[in-house]
């Protein structure tokens, strides 16, 4: 169970780590300042419940993130939580706490769940395996 925890909160970090980069925001001492473009997107997590535009630049961050730390594609972070959290008790971890902080934001319960529900439904099956 403890090697689990410790998996799931790597996966967590790699997961911020990597947006982090990709949103060019500030971290380990590298700058004191947020850039505009994560000023901007953060604003746009906060409107993201309104405006379709803030959610498609989420998702597609949440789709690049996704792509760096498991190599898929059109996949999301909270989909293949959703997928694998019955099997592996690593995701299990990882879906409890994106859907904590999806709960906080406003979304219903069981994120992940219905993430994958969403692309087993929408995406084809290359999309899914990524072959």
């Amino acid at each position: 169970m403890i090697l689990d925890i410790i998996k799931a909160v790597k996966t967590l970090l790699a997961y911020l780590m990597c947006f982090l980069i990709v949103v060019n925001l500030p971290w380990f001492g590298v700058s004191e300042y947020i850039t505009i473009g994560g000023i901007y997107l953060l604003a746009m997590l906060l409107v993201s419940k309104w405006v379709d535009y803030g959610f498609n630049i989420w998702y597609g961050l949440d789709v690049v993130v996704c792509s760096i730390v498991h190599g898929t594609r059109y996949r999301t972070i909270s989909g293949i939580c959703g997928q694998k959290m019955d099997k592996q008790k690593r995701y299990y971890y990882q879906a409890k706490i994106i859907d904590f902080i999806f709960k906080i934001i406003g979304d219903g319960p069981n994120h992940c769940k219905r993430a994958w529900e969403w692309e087993k439904n929408t995406l084809t099956e290359f999309q899914i395996k990524g072959k």
